[in-house]
């Protein structure tokens, strides 16, 4: 027959053969394995199909020698492990419930579906309660982590979906260290001890809320750096570029229009502004010829359209047994359209040069 010993404090529940505990009206049984490692189980078959027999010795651990054992009622005069609510009309087992603020959820089994552990997410929230979801990823220590071991990352990846991770409450219990997962604070960590884990699981929050307040700032110090070297950079983007307008062949069109007295005025007002061109390679009809040079500025909605109007014709001559073409251009004139705003706001001015002379056309192309 077994013995029953009643004790005051879970620490005193040592594993010992034929030897049950009384924990203030809870039995625990001796489990002493052969191989694996002695632990105690509740005797009380809880709720559904679940037995403490098919729960983990790592999450047993977790419930009674951490937490009973930290916040549980020699402390806090209150039960911590196995604690039932309802919600909506559901009844919720919650694995660990701290000083009546924290509901911790110990998974051993990592193939469980995420709907199964968003619900517990959702169900221990809408009760009051700050969810914290603690995996078991003991087969791995935390250099695997830091190494970004494959399948240690691949295991990773499905919790970072979860309800959990998604509100910075899910951690990952390694062999040696805890970490805590964020992708609001530096490096999307948090790293703890073991012992540190537990004798600060109430202030876990004040911990967080610092480690994000600090990647906060160095973010701002961040963006604010790269803003200087965009400024930089774009400074001296708009000196390269002040200096092609005034040299380059390129922008030989773009000079024409703003040195145009007629054109200039139009033009004035974003002649500083970074500019990018296009040239096209020419189209032809009805034996006229084309060639488009671009002009847009890379700040507002403004560009300048510099078309060559030409005649165009081919003549042939043989040479040599040969057939040989030429192509023959005669400049006719030069249309200009200017582009200014967008949408609702979008204006076209439309200028011709013709031998020397600007006129400035309305919209169907006809002098003003």
């Amino acid at each position: 027959m077994n013995q029953v010993v009643k004790i005051k404090k879970i620490e005193d529940a040592f594993p010992q053969k034929g030897v049950w505990y009384d924990y203030y009206g809870d039995i625990f049984v001796s489990v002493i394995p052969l191989e694996n490692k002695k632990h105690i189980r509740r005797k009380a078959k809880l709720f559904g199909n679940k037995k403490d027999s098919n729960t983990s010795v790592w999450h047993l651990k977790w419930q009674y020698e951490s937490i009973e054992r930290f916040f549980g009622i020699p402390v806090s005069g209150t039960k911590t492990y196995e604690v039932p609510i309802f919600v909506d009309g559901e009844k919720h087992i919650i694995d660990s419930l701290v000083f009546d603020k924290i509901a911790i959820e110990f998974q051993h089994t990592l193939s469980v579906s995420l709907d199964e552990i968003d619900n517990r997410s959702i169900a221990h929230k809408k009760a009051g309660y700050l969810p914290y979801l603690v995996l078991d990823f003991t087969t791995f220590d935390y250099s695997q982590y830091i190494d970004n071991n494959e399948k240690l990352i691949q295991r990773i990846k499905k919790w970072l979906k979860s309800e959990y991770y998604k509100t910075n409450n899910l951690f990952l219990d390694f062999s040696d260290k805890i970490i805590r997962l964020s992708s609001n604070v530096k490096d999307e960590f948090i790293l703890y001890d073991h012992s540190v884990f537990i004798k600060e699981l109430l202030n876990l929050e004040k911990f967080l809320k610092k480690e994000i307040k600090i990647f906060e700032s160095i973010q701002i110090k961040r963006q604010k750096r790269k803003e200087e070297r965009e400024n930089h950079d774009f400074e001296l983007q708009k000196q390269e570029n002040r200096e092609e307008k005034f040299k380059s062949e390129n922008y030989e069109y773009f000079r024409k229009c703003f040195r145009n007295s007629k054109i200039r005025p139009y033009v004035a007002d974003f002649a500083k502004d970074l500019f990018g061109y296009r040239i096209d390679n020419g189209s032809y009809s009805d034996g006229i010829w084309e060639k488009c040079y671009t002009y847009y500025s890379k700040e507002n909605d403004f560009s300048i359209h510099y078309t060559n109007i030409s005649l165009y014709t081919e003549t042939e001559h043989f040479s040599k047994g040969k057939i040989y073409r030429k192509k023959n251009f005669t400049f006719l004139n030069s249309r200009v359209e200017i582009n200014v705003g967008k949408s609702q706001k979008f204006k076209v001015h439309v200028f011709e040069i013709k031998k020397g002379k600007t006129i400035k056309l309305n919209s169907i192309g006809l002098p003003f």
